[in-house]
Formats: structure tokens, C-alpha cells, sequence
């Protein structure tokens, strides 16, 4: 999953520096020394600056009118035609662009090591966590400790933690890796600190300047921006006092509990007891929450569910509107149909990501949750169907 929210190498662009002197047009009469070599580099300089920023602008979904690129790089020029170094030159760079993007920020913010954050969805519907602190594509200091959740797309996504909404980016298509995160809506908290939620379904359930309370439903999943499957990218951040931005390990729980840290690999939420039994055969077989049915990829399975009434015979409701499939690892089990499950990628995945999925289809545990209604619902009934995926090459 991709990293989220510092200035990207893109503004690093080659820029000349007195190490590095422009080819003159007429080498015989010019000098890396002349005035002329420096008006090259800053002119140089100052086209690489535009592009920059053009990028940055595009990447983070900015008004343009909140950077002021011209006055960004003349200031580059100059600085490019007296020798200064090239990496300080972007750093720059980096520095104004973070001020447009983040105008809320305070630099020497400290995270409330007391806050306790709830998980930012519905949680009678537990998901898995596939990337915590330090994951694969959690590298950076602003996204090392950003947290994603395997959730189909069209979920409500929730608040973690109370606060204000100072910024939302919407319009973004669910096949275009720009801007970088997706859909995004981040929300400020009382410590100065804030919280991204990343890659989510275009529409916005909130505006800008709107207080949120733990728990609100702030927007909908979605698969937008660099990602490879639908999923919820949680991050919580601040602003160091040099003006750096850097992720927060966070806490989950209630206020004046120790918490907890979560672990990738597992299921995160609490499923309310089911008031309805269901009956759950999977190619006649008669699936058991800790009894997991052993699938190859590709496979197609046939599905077979029964409400039991109390005091009545099973009534199978299979093909029932109000039976739902809920798969926990996105990318091996979903059901295109009532009264079927497919172990294959989601549709979600496009195409040209499901070579790179392949280990994770690989692997050895899925979940499938069917559910009858939904929890306030007097006959609600939900069953847990776990499988064991064993690796198969899918065919091209």
C-alpha cells in the first residue's frame, strides 16, 4: 500500500549546482564561473521548480491559487544561480508545498499519549489488518506507524477519534494512481494532530470545517489513488518543529485504558451474538467456525444457507435479499452471486495487479462471514465460514 503525504522524489528534480556547471552555447568566451553559467542554472532551475510543483499540485489535489509558484521559483532560480546546493533547493521546495497542503499543521505538536482510538469502522463486522507499523510500503517517517484495513469498497468509514475535518479531496477514479492517496478526508484532533483516511469511494459525507465525534461516519471505502486492492489506509500524524511530518503509533480502546497496539494478520472487531442460527453448507459440505475447507484457486463453490426459527425446521434463504457475504481477505473469496463463492481475486483488483497479488492468494487462511440482517434485526444471524487456500497458478 502506498505511502501517504510527504512531498514524493518527484520534487528532487536535477537541478545544476556550482558542482555541477551548464554546457555553454559558446564555451570559448564562457565559464561555469560567468554570469551567464549562472543565469543558465537558475533558468534551468526554475523550469525544473514549475514542473515540481505542477506535480505536487496534481499529486495532493491543491488549489492551485494557495501556491504561489512563480514567487517558489524565482526564489529557486536565485538560489540555483549562486551555487546552492541542489538537495537544499528541493528542500525548499518541499517546505512551501507542505505549507499549502497542510495549512492546519503547528509545527512541535505532541500526540496525546492518553488518546484511545476506536477502530474506523462498523465493528460487529471484524476486518482484517494487513499492514501495521513498518509494513512493506510503510517506510517513510510520515507513514511508518499508517495502519490498512482489508474493507470492500462502499463500507462506512468511521471516525477513529473526534475532531474537525480540515481537508478533503474527492473525484478520484477508482483506476487512477493520482493523486497518490485516493479520495481523502483527514480530520484534526484537540493535540494538534491529525488523521488521514486514504483511497476512499469519490462522493464526500462531510465538508470542510465540520466537527466529527468518535465513531461518525465521515465516508465510504473505496479502492482510489496508488492501490492495489480495496482497502481503508488509516494514518495519524504531526508536524515536527523543524516543519517535518511524521506518523504516530496510536491506541485503540476506551479513554483511561491502556489500549491496544494492533498486530497485522488478524481480525480486528467484535461480532454481536447472532439471534437466528444459520446453517451453512459449502458444496454440501457443512462448513464449522473452527473447521476450515480446504480450496484451490479458482475453485467455484456452491453455497447452501438455512435460517433455523426457533422452534421450526431450517428455511433455506440462500437466495433471501437480506443474506449478505462479507469476504475477510479480499483477495481470495468473494461471491458474485447468492449461492456462490469464488476463491480468485476480487473484481476490484485490476488486471494488471493480480500477478502481483499472487503471494497473498497464496496464503493459507480466508474468511467468508454470511449474515442474515443486521444486528438490531430481531431474526439476525451470522456465520462464520473459514478456508484454507492452497496455492494453485490461476490460468492467463
Amino acid at each position: 500500500m502506498p505511502a501517504v503525504f510527504l512531498l514524493i522524489a518527484a520534487l528532487l528534480v536535477p537541478l545544476p549546482s556550482a558542482a555541477e556547471p551548464v554546457a555553454s552555447a559558446s564555451p570559448e568566451t564562457t565559464t561555469p564561473d560567468s554570469p551567464t553559467a549562472a543565469e543558465e542554472r537558475g533558468e534551468l532551475a526554475r523550469q525544473s521548480c514549475l514542473e515540481a510543483v505542477a506535480h505536487s499540485i496534481r499529486l495532493h489535489q491543491l488549489d492551485p491559487a494557495s501556491v504561489d509558484a512563480d514567487a517558489i521559483c524565482e526564489a529557486t532560480a536565485e538560489g540555483a544561480a549562486e551555487g546552492v546546493p541542489r538537495r537544499t533547493l528541493a528542500d525548499e521546495i518541499s517546505s512551501e508545498i507542505r505549507k499549502a497542503r497542510l495549512p492546519f499543521a503547528k509545527p512541535g505538536a505532541r500526540h496525546d499519549r492518553g488518546a484511545r482510538y476506536s477502530l474506523p469502522y462498523e465493528v460487529w463486522m471484524p476486518r482484517m489488518l494487513s499492514q501495521a507499523s513498518g509494513g512493506p510500503t510503510h517506510n517513510t517517517p510520515d507513514n511508518y506507524h499508517a495502519l490498512d484495513f482489508l474493507i470492500p469498497t462502499g463500507r462506512k468509514v468511521l471516525a477513529a477519534r473526534a475532531g474537525r475535518v480540515v481537508a478533503v479531496v474527492d473525484g478520484a477514479p477508482e483506476d487512477s494512481a493520482e493523486p497518490h492517496s485516493g479520495n481523502t478526508v483527514t480530520v484534526l484532533h484537540e493535540d494538534d494532530t491529525w488523521a488521514v483516511y486514504a483511497h476512499l469511494k469519490a462522493g464526500p459525507v462531510l465538508e470542510e470545517g465540520q466537527r466529527v465525534r468518535r465513531g461518525q461516519w465521515i465516508a465510504n471505502s473505496g479502492n482510489s489513488g496508488s492501490s492495489k486492492t480495496p482497502h481503508l489506509h488509516l494514518v495519524v500524524q504531526r508536524m515536527v518543529a523543524s516543519g517535518e511530518v511524521e506518523s504516530v503509533q496510536i491506541r485503540f480502546g476506551q479513554s483511561g485504558t491502556e489500549g491496544n497496539r494492533l498486530e497485522s494478520g488478524r481480525h480486528w472487531g467484535g461480532s454481536p451474538p447472532p439471534k437466528r442460527q444459520l446453517h451453512v453448507y459449502i458444496d454440501g459440505q457443512r462448513s464449522r467456525p473452527n473447521r476450515p475447507i480446504a480450496v484451490g484457486y479458482g475453485s467455484r463453490l456452491k453455497v447452501r444457507v438455512e435460517l433455523v426459527q426457533l422452534g421450526g425446521s431450517p428455511t433455506d434463504v440462500t437466495t433471501n435479499p437480506r443474506v449478505h457475504y462479507e469476504t475477510m481477505t479480499l483477495w481470495n473469496l468473494h461471491s458474485p452471486e447468492p449461492g456462490q463463492l469464488v476463491v480468485e481475486p476480487v473484481p476490484e483488483i485490476e488486471g494488471r495487479h493480480v500477478k502481483k497479488a499472487l503471494p497473498l492468494l497464496n496464503q493459507a487462511e480466508g474468511m467468508v462471514i454470511i449474515y442474515y440482517g443486521v444486528p438490531r434485526d430481531p431474526d439476525y444471524g451470522m456465520e462464520r465460514v473459514p478456508f484454507q487456500v492452497f496455492p494453485a497458478t490461476p490460468s492467463s
